[in-house]
């Protein structure tokens, strides 16, 4: 029986990488001037502390995926950025430096076509939902506020966060922070995400079913997931099918199924 529907966000519910890169480079440093100038910091800083910390973030997932690690540090790395520049990583200025690598998707990304639709769809069907993203800058509170922003906040149980768990996926941590966050049972979950890598094979391995998404590139030749969607619409079709097939099913297994 599903319980829950955990959605990757970039490549699946907007776009991996956003347009107009200028454009939020630009807020970018207009976010960490403001954060230096209100520490008393030299704010003529700011687009090199940016390109510093860019760089250092670079380095940081070439290093976990070299190493098999999955870690996700955001801190060490701003922490290492300010040293760069010659600033003291002071712990409240390195929480707000991360904060403000955040530009809000709202004037600079749109969300994909039927990611509105598809979390509605979730909620019609009475199914928990749960975003689950690897992330450089942002944390659970942040991917709320973009979800807000987009007017799509309402929609989500939960966020889960790599900033916040501290592994990227596919470590098993991400997904035991998710089904942690209603009390899922993996078995009544469903994955859903643009990887295969990081979304599919790790969720199968928890006998979750899973969907790819093509939405951004072709699907693949071959693939272990339940099911390839080339749109959302197509990915709200399949649950709704799933749900209707178990609703057909025998009640009281249903019902048991429920309990446990």
């Amino acid at each position: 029986m599903l319980t829950c529907i955990l959605l990757d966000v970039g490549g699946t519910l907007w776009p991996d990488a956003w347009p107009a890169p200028a454009k939020v480079s630009a807020a970018r440093v207009a976010n960490l001037g403001a954060v230096l100038r209100a520490f008393g910091l030299n704010a003529a800083l700011a687009s090199v502390l940016q390109q510093c910390l860019l760089a250092a973030m670079v380095e940081h997932a070439r290093q976990g995926r070299q190493s098999g690690s999955l870690i996700q540090d955001t801190a060490s790395v701003v922490q290492g950025a300010l040293r760069e520049v010659g600033l003291a990583p002071d712990p409240m200025v390195i929480a707000a430096i991360r904060r403000a690598m955040r530009v809000s998707p709202a004037g600079y990304a749109e969300l994909l076509p039927g990611a509105r639709e598809l979390p509605a769809a979730i909620r019609a069907l009475d199914l928990g939902c749960v975003a689950i993203s690897n992330a450089h800058w942002r944390d659970g509170d942040d991917y709320r506020q973009d979800f807000a922003d987009l007017g799509v906040a309402h929609y989500f149980d939960a966020v889960i966060s790599s900033v916040d768990v501290g592994f990227n996926k596919p470590h098993r941590a991400m997904f035991d922070a998710a089904l942690a966050a209603g009390g899922w049972r993996a078995a009544h979950c469903v994955m859903i995400g643009n990887s295969e890598h990081n979304d599919v094979e790790p969720a199968r391995a928890l006998s979750m079913r899973t969907i790819l998404v093509a939405l951004e590139e072709d699907p693949p030749a071959v693939s272990s997931a339940d099911d390839v969607a080339l749109t959302l619409a197509d990915v709200a079709a399949t649950l709704r099918a799933w749900v209707a097939a178990e609703a057909a099913a025998d009640p009281r297994q249903v019902v048991d199924d429920a309990r446990h």
